[in-house]
């Protein structure tokens, strides 16, 4: 085997060694906003991590991944890096976000905490990664933050920002926490993220579905009728104010499969990503 062919090869091998990796960067180079001022454990400090497709299939896409855990926790393993691991294949690049969790103790005001992270990594994709179509990916309560994240771009909680850097291109919600009408909320996401009595201008605000206007991004739902911890009607209510909206949206179902199975509903052969990636492809 002559030199060229060897160099050829060991960046062939360089390249499928390298699709999928991932890299852990800091979302806050300096202050972090909103911030009270106490100490944050490691943990708690908020970060994305980047995952590369391989070089010779990139879509030239980003897709934030937010994962679920009622705004208690952050689901980032099988919501977050399998996900980006699997988008990877495919061309996309994934950036697999870890979101401060709304604190009294630790921000000024925990409603805007997560969506003040989720809209710092949507400006940073668009800017320093120079993406200039990204979309949003969340489950279950991180569905919620990816639906306000779609939603709410016209409050901006990041300076400098501008509507058009921290609006996605698309978005897929994925048994997503919809509303915070008393009736299908998932409570705990609900009181984690707005407090035990929040006022009924906070419930209307983190109410996805009542945002969705003519210039909501396209959406892509899925969810399982059988959900016991984030009722199916979540999907029925925003997949309603999207057609009444006339935004493009399609709403993948599954008969059975519970809550936060992640990829892989056991219950079913069809897989909701494949559905999302030939959806993505119409777009």
């Amino acid at each position: 085997m002559n030199k060229i062919k060897k160099i050829h090869l060991l960046l062939l091998c360089l390249s499928f060694h390298l699709a999928g990796a991932q890299e852990k960067i800091a979302l806050y180079e300096q202050e972090i906003p909103n911030h009270t001022g106490n100490p944050l454990a490691e943990s708690e400090l908020p970060h994305f991590f980047v995952y590369k497709p391989n070089v010779t299939d990139d879509r030239n896409c980003a897709i934030l991944i937010i994962p679920g855990g009622g705004y208690g926790m952050v689901a980032i393993d099988h919501e977050g890096h399998q996900v980006a691991k699997e988008l990877t294949q495919v061309g996309y690049t994934a950036f697999v976000l870890k979101y401060r969790l709304p604190s009294d103790q630790n921000m000024k005001d925990k409603k805007w905490g997560p969506l003040q992270d989720a809209q710092a990594a949507l400006a940073r994709i668009r800017g320093e990664y120079g993406f200039s179509k990204a979309g949003v990916l969340g489950f279950s309560a991180g569905g919620h933050l990816a639906g306000t994240l779609l939603t709410l771009y016209k409050y901006p909680q990041i300076d400098p920002a501008s509507k058009e850097n921290i609006k996605p291109d698309f978005g897929a919600l994925l048994y997503p926490v919809v509303t915070m009408g008393d009736l299908y909320t998932h409570k705990g996401s609900k009181e984690n993220l707005l407090g035990k009595e929040p006022s009924q201008e906070d419930l209307n605000l983190f109410s996805v579905e009542k945002n969705i206007n003519k210039n909501t991004p396209p959406i892509f739902i899925m969810h399982a009728r059988d959900d016991q911890a984030v009722p199916f009607t979540n999907a029925t209510l925003l997949d309603e104010a999207l057609t009444d909206a006339k935004v493009r949206h399609e709403l993948f179902v599954y008969e059975k499969g519970g809550h936060g199975f992640g990829l892989n509903n056991s219950t079913s052969s069809e897989k909701w990503i494949d559905a999302l990636l030939l959806w993505l492809d119409s777009l």
